[in-house]
């Protein structure tokens, strides 16, 4: 395996056509964070055919335009691809399920080789992690912080294998797919700052390896579901600023969802149900017979029980010896204490 690693050489370049010129048995391109203009490459599985055995492609942080082009789903043994933090635009081409080794283990290369030196910079789980030799065993799609448009492709629920998702800061719209319980293998899927609409669907819940989400700044509405994996994200940032959404962990109720025995002019005030009054007041009618009757037993008790009496009166007697000369214990060593500092 070989790979080409330029990140952050303040590489300044319109059009690049020197990457057609990349050696055809390269593996891995890594030119994130230089400046780097133009397009990405429109014909890159044409005349760029040494390309197609590509599984590692990272463009991010850089100053390229245009669209993705339509040619790159013809890498199919790409497994890790960011345009990230670039000015890339137009919608998201309809073909990224012919990114083959997402969709089918027999196309990832088996007993790849370790790459020794090889670190990348990854943004997966709100966090920037650098990836080394794990990056070969890596699926993740990075096209956040670009002005793309139109809605997620449903050809996105066919990448099985995909770890890590990331199209946040974008002009997403339409609605999440339905079907993205399908997405078996996700841990981290980011679709914040967008222009999200609909409602959450049911088998986002299902995601059993899903560790990080975030859909916040969207126009999300409905319920929050609450069930299986979802229930341990109780985190408010997850859906922040999608005024519709209603349910936990967002502390706005859904219609339907109030507490029984409250009515709904009642459920998002302080003030408590006629129920609630009820056992309040008996509670505290109670507290003084209770205290009578308790007091009176044990009157009675010592008065017909000479040996329980006795025995009573003798301990409080040692109880009130003890206390008063601890008492006077501690008088006399705090009269000790100011006479010794005068």
């Amino acid at each position: 395996m070989t790979f080409l690693a330029m990140s952050n050489a303040s590489i300044s370049d319109d059009n690049p056509n020197w990457l057609y010129d990349i050696s055809s048995n390269m593996d891995i391109l890594d030119i994130s964070s230089n400046m780097l203009r133009g397009e990405v490459p429109q014909d890159i599985g044409d005349k760029m055919p040494q390309f197609i055995n590509f599984e590692t492609f990272c463009l991010e942080e850089n100053h390229f335009v245009g669209g993705i082009p339509p040619q790159l789903c013809r890498l199919s043994y790409l497994h890790f691809l960011s345009l990230a933090q670039n000015e890339v635009s137009k919608p998201i081409p309809n073909c990224f399920d012919g990114f083959l080794s997402m969709v089918d283990n027999a196309r990832h290369h088996e007993n790849l080789p370790v790459v020794i030196g090889l670190n990348v910079l990854v943004d997966t789980k709100g966090t920037s992690q650098i990836y080394g030799n794990a990056l070969s065993y890596f699926f993740s799609i990075d096209l956040s912080a670009n002005m793309l448009d139109g809605q997620i492709p449903e050809e996105f629920i066919r990448l099985v294998k995909l770890q890590n998702l990331n199209l946040s800061q974008n002009n997403l719209s339409g609605h999440i797919p339905s079907n993205i319980s399908d997405l078996k293998n996700l841990e981290s899927l980011d679709l914040s700052r967008n222009k999200l609409s609909s409602t959450i669907p049911l088998g986002t819940s299902n995601i059993d390896f899903l560790s990080y989400l975030n859909l916040s700044f969207n126009r999300l509405s409905g319920s929050i579901p609450s069930s299986n994996h979802l229930c341990t994200m109780d985190n408010e940032s997850i859906y922040h600023d999608n005024d519709g959404l209603r349910g936990a962990p967002l502390s706005k109720i859904c219609p339907g969802d109030e507490p029984s025995g409250t009515d709904g002019d009642n459920s998002s005030g302080d003030k408590p149900s006629e129920g609630n009054l009820d056992i309040h007041n008996w509670f505290y009618a109670g507290l003084g017979p209770g205290f009578t009757v308790g007091f009176l037993g044990f009157c009675s008790i010592l008065h017909f029980k000479q040996s329980w009496r006795v025995s009573y009166f003798r301990a409080m007697d040692k109880a009130m010896e003890i206390f008063s000369m601890t008492m006077m214990i501690a008088k006399l060593w705090l009269k000790r204490t100011f006479v010794q500092r005068e």
